[in-house]
């Protein structure tokens, strides 16, 4: 099942944690910089919140900005984690016996129009394919999409047909 979900934040789908941004805060706070890296490490999310909306927070005298904390992200659960600037995307990689079936048959559809490129046939050429499998999960994908494989069959000028 293919499922997007749009939230607001993050806060679900990531535990966060921080460190200072040396390149940005080791002349600012000199001696003061181990102090700073403690507390920076310490930060909660509602203060990374503050940051990551344009404000500042201020530590051992200094005002901080978002560029001046680094944070990585963890994912919650078993998701892949991938972030960019405001935008975090989590994925389930999880393979439900659904996706894998429609992973065989857009490989079915992939190697279709391929072997019709690697053949040389034209787009006039009529040609009939037969696909038969004795796997029974291909089989089963191959009936379960059938509909897109003809939909995709009939742009490349083939003819599908079963094998029984």
């Amino acid at each position: 099942m293919h499922e997007l979900s749009v939230l607001s934040d993050d806060h679900a789908l990531a535990e966060v944690s921080f460190k200072p941004n040396y390149k940005t805060l080791g002349k600012r706070m000199g001696k003061k910089m181990k102090a700073a890296a403690q507390k920076i490490g310490a930060l909660q999310r509602s203060e990374w919140d503050t940051l990551e909306s344009g404000g500042t927070i201020e530590i051992e005298g200094e005002q901080l900005m978002q560029k001046d904390v680094l944070v990585t992200r963890t994912a919650k659960g078993e998701v892949v984690l991938e972030t960019f600037e405001h935008l975090t995307v989590a994925l389930d990689t999880h393979l439900t016996d659904d996706l894998i079936r429609e992973g065989l048959m857009r490989e079915v559809v992939s190697r279709l129009q391929r072997l019709r490129k690697e053949t040389g046939l034209e787009v006039t050429d009529r040609v009939t394919l037969a696909l038969g499998t004795a796997d029974d999960v291909l089989k089963q994908a191959l009936e379960e999409h059938r509909a897109r494989i003809e939909e995709v069959a009939a742009k490349l000028e083939l003819e599908v047909r079963a094998l029984e």
